[in-house]
């Protein structure tokens, strides 16, 4: 029987759920990936292959006596793969990270820009687009989903439908930045384990970027036949590590504008009756503007 996940980060994207995972991998009683996400309980052909796949596939522990902790940022807004999830552990930990929708949504379009998926522009014509034109590629359609994906308390009204409200552990990222190390204690002791001295000081992960060859980042990112053939002759650890490799290579650093004034207006008033019910329900303590 293929070992169980533990806790798995399910959201938001662009909202500290990367840094979290690299500071709970320093726990020697905690194994983690290498990538970036697990894409297998959203990604239906990946999840078919079954869970001890799955598992020998993204971890690879020191020891059986590891906790399995993982990373699927998207997670929360995907229903099938919620229960999907809950089948592979119905009692597992869930960790729910939340950033101001606004910043979460451009940060969102920025990193589509980066990796290729994006055509648009600018962010203001990238958000008046249809939100399902790339209905047909699960990965993008979930990257640019830039507005829809800032509507936290709707989804997670649907994520507490399937887990108990107890195993769900929400935090802002500014509760994140100004106080990590309490967000690990309580996770820690969540997974019963033993306090352990985290190192917080890390550099920035995900810096922002741009693409050097906006070619390279579409077919780097896209399905084309070269790819799909590399799949049949590469083993999967070493086409996720070409990958990542050519990412590195052809960003570069990047400073990008700030959101356009009237816009941020625009999207406060979007996101306003958004926020007060998730305030309301889950006592969040939003100082989002």
């Amino acid at each position: 029987m293929a070992q169980k996940i533990s806790l798995m980060i399910i959201g938001a994207p662009k909202s500290g759920t990367t840094s979290l995972l690299r500071y709970l991998e320093q726990h020697p009683a905690i194994c983690t990936h290498p990538e970036i996400e697990i894409n297998a309980f959203i990604n239906v052909e990946e999840y078919a292959e079954g869970e001890h796949r799955i598992i020998s596939r993204y971890f690879k522990c020191n020891t059986l006596n590891q906790v399995l902790v993982g990373k699927s940022a998207g997670l929360m807004y995907n229903n099938e793969a919620l229960g999907r999830l809950r089948s592979h552990n119905p009692t597992m930990q869930l960790v729910v990270l939340l950033r101001n929708p606004i910043e979460r949504a451009y940060s969102a379009y920025l990193w589509a820009r980066r990796r290729g998926w994006e055509e648009s522009d600018s962010f203001s014509e990238a958000i008046m687009v249809s939100p399902g034109r790339y209905a047909d590629d699960w990965l993008r359609d979930g990257s640019t989903q830039y507005l829809e994906y800032g509507r936290y308390a709707t989804y997670l009204e649907i994520v507490e439908e399937l887990f108990p409200s107890s195993n769900i552990h929400i935090w802002t990222l500014e509760q994140l930045k100004n106080d990590p190390l309490q967000i690990l204690r309580i996770l820690t002791n969540s997974l019963n384990l033993a306090d352990f001295p985290f190192d917080v000081t890390g550099k920035k992960v995900n810096s922002a970027a741009k693409p050097r060859s906006v070619n390279l980042a579409r077919f780097i990112s896209g399905n084309s036949l070269f790819k799909r053939g590399m799949k049949v002759l590469l083993p999967w650890r070493l086409r996720q590590s070409l990958r990542r490799s050519v990412w590195v290579i052809n960003d570069r650093p990047y400073t990008p504008p700030s959101i356009d004034p009237d816009l941020r207006r625009t999207l406060q008033d979007y996101y306003s009756e958004e926020n007060k019910k998730l305030s309301s329900r889950y006592k969040i303590p939003i100082t989002w503007n």
